[in-house]
Formats: C-alpha cells, structure tokens, sequence
C-alpha cells in the first residue's frame, strides 16, 4: 500500500492564505527598523543635532504598524480552517 492509497491521507495541504499580509508586516516593520537606525544615526554623523523629520515619522509609524500586521497574520493564520 502507497502513501497515497492510505486511508488517511488527505489533500495535499494548502499554503498559508495569508501569505501577503506577512509579507506586508515584515516589510513595514523592517523599513520602521532601518528608519529608527537612521534617526540615531544621522545626527551622529552629520554636523547638526537632528535628522528629518520623515526619517523619525517612517521609524515612528512603521515599526508599530509592521508589529500589529504581524500580530493579526499570526492570530488569523493560527486558526484551523473550518469543515
């Protein structure tokens, strides 16, 4: 008897359905990440005390947003389909 012939073997699983929106999270908070790294940096290497002000606004919104978008693809991934 093969592995397909077996009497529990299923339909071949499907993929996360989902797959975009982490994709979306991870590419947000990586940008609010890099934006955060910016906002220290700049003004380390530059010869004024502070960045722009678009630097601080994208490490400011990104990261979290990337964050809750993780959150909510974990939650909605996490649950089995339904029968």
């Amino acid at each position: 008897m093969s592995a397909t012939d077996s009497p529990h073997s299923t339909a071949a699983p499907r993929g996360p359905r989902f797959r975009p929106l982490f994709f979306a999270a991870m590419f947000f908070f990586v940008v609010g990440v890099i934006g955060v790294l910016a906002s220290i940096a700049i003004p380390l290497l530059s010869s004024s005390n502070e960045g722009p002000t678009w630097v601080y606004l994208v490490g400011m919104l990104c990261t979290p947003l990337g964050f809750v978008l993780a959150i909510i693809y974990a939650l909605i991934s996490g649950r089995r389909p339904k029968r």
